[in-house]
This record gives structure tokens, sequence and C-alpha cells, in this order.
């Protein structure tokens, strides 16, 4: 049995992990399955490979922070705090939920007269409608439309 240090191609974490005749792995942190490109170290015991894989894994975070363009001082200043939303804020569901009650507040989008006219509240005028015609409104807003 033998085991070898390889790297995360999706992470870049380097990690010890136990030979296998496919020559293929799944990452203990991100769980993505690859094949091993490249062998860092080899021993019979993992025990043996942990402070290397450590020590490999330290390197490169450091070298990561040495490189990182967000940790320079001139850039610190032009980062921006974005404030955590407030309580207060409207939810999205309020403009929903009047909509609903100004729905409910009129009984319908168009009143229906005694002797069978319609007022459309939207165009304030009067027009007499068939009784036997099938209307459908699409919204609130547009006029009475027959069916096809």
């Amino acid at each position: 049995m033998e085991f070898v240090v390889v790297r995360c191609a999706e992470c870049a974490l380097f990690q010890t992990r136990q030979t296998r005749l496919d020559n293929r792995f799944a990452c203990g942190v991100c769980s993505s399955r690859q094949s091993i490109r490249k062998v860092y170290a080899r021993s019979a015991s993992a025990s043996h490979l942990r402070p290397v894989v450590q020590e490999m894994n330290g390197a490169a975070a450091s070298a990561d922070v040495r490189h990182d363009p967000c940790t320079d001082e001139d850039d610190v200043k032009h980062w921006w705090v974005v404030n955590p939303r407030s309580d207060r804020e409207i939810s999205r569901w309020a403009v929903y939920l009047n909509a609903e009650k100004d729905a409910h507040h009129h009984d319908h989008p168009i009143d229906q007269q005694s002797d069978g006219r319609c007022r459309s509240p939207v165009l304030g005028k009067v027009t007499r409608l068939d009784p036997s015609a099938k209307v459908v409104l699409a919204s609130p807003h547009d006029g009475p439309k027959p069916l096809k």
C-alpha cells in the first residue's frame, strides 16, 4: 500500500491520498473527481506525508497572500462597506399585496350597469356589450377582449 501527495485542480489544495489502480481521486474539500496529474511526494505511510502536505499548503497560502492584489494598501482605500439590509425596508411582496387589496376593494374592473351597459373605470366611458358575447379581461387596465 502506498500513499501520495496530490494537488486538487479545483481548489488547489495539497492532500494525501492512497494510490489506486485507476489513477484517480476525489478531493476531500471540493469533492471533484479528477485524475492524478503530478505526484508531489510518495511514502508507504500517510503519517509521514502529513507534515509535507501542511508545509506545502502553508507555502501556497503565503504565496497567494503575497501576490493578492486585494491586500495592497493602495487598493484598500477603495473598498466599499455594504450596510446590511435594514429591517424597515419595504418587502418585495408589498407591491403585490397592495394590488390585491385594491382588487378586492373594487368588485370588478368593469362595473355593470342595470341596463346591460358597462362602465370602465380606466377609460371612464360607457359601452354596450352583447350579453351573449364572451369577454375576457387580460388585466384591469385593458378593455374587454372577445375570446377567439
